[in-house]
């Protein structure tokens, strides 16, 4: 096959190939751009992409930061209403969440009278508690019903839960929420099974 080819280059930068084959006696013409850098609009448009980009992504990130925080809170107050539970299953004996509103902490026990704030002073003296951990600040504790219907909310003070050997519990509900947002979590204690859930 035999091939004759041509290339013009017109004024406007653009180039013309002719090629012409001697098996089907024809001719044809290929247009193409030769490469050219980018023009000045073109720069100053992805550059302002890029800016409304980078403004949108970090509150994004934020906000997904602080919920991420707040499930991880949240479960994490359920995994030590849990662990009473099992506590009381496993050794028999009562055991008991306490959650102080006002301190923001809440910790396990076996002992009902543990629920001074003095003692929480000393923390490494504390004989016959279990757990103790404090609620990130990001957070509000809305308050804590001692029923799931219950219109009453305890705002302030030390509430408890109490977990029986036989699995239930004395019930309760524990209320979170961001402080700036309107998303709320509720902590059920179940008064007869004794099972937590996240609502």
């Amino acid at each position: 096959m035999k091939q004759d080819t041509e290339v013009r280059i017109q004024e406007s930068g653009v180039r013309i190939k002719r090629q012409q084959s001697s098996i089907l006696n024809s001719e044809f013409w290929i247009l193409y751009s030769t490469p050219r850098g980018f023009s000045l609009i073109e720069l100053i448009v992805v550059m302002a992409i890029i800016g409304i980009i980078a403004a949108l992504v970090p509150p994004l990130m934020t906000n997904s930061l602080v919920n991420l925080k707040m499930k991880t809170t949240v479960k994490e107050i359920a995994a030590s209403l849990r662990l009473a539970r099992n506590r009381a299953i496993s050794t028999k004996t009562p055991h008991l969440f306490f959650l102080d509103i006002d301190r923001r902490r809440y910790w396990l026990s076996e002992n009902p009278q543990l629920q001074e704030p003095s003692f929480l002073e000393n923390e490494g003296k504390m004989i016959g508690v279990n757990l103790i951990k404090t609620i990130d600040s990001e957070f509000e504790i809305e308050g804590f019903k001692n029923k799931r219907d219950s219109d009453d909310v305890v705002k302030e003070g030390i509430v408890s839960i109490k977990f029986y050997p036989q699995g239930n519990s004395s019930g309760g509900v524990i209320i979170l929420k961001l402080k700036n947002g309107d998303r709320i979590f509720n902590v059920d204690a179940d008064i007869f099974t004794g099972r937590v859930k996240v609502m």
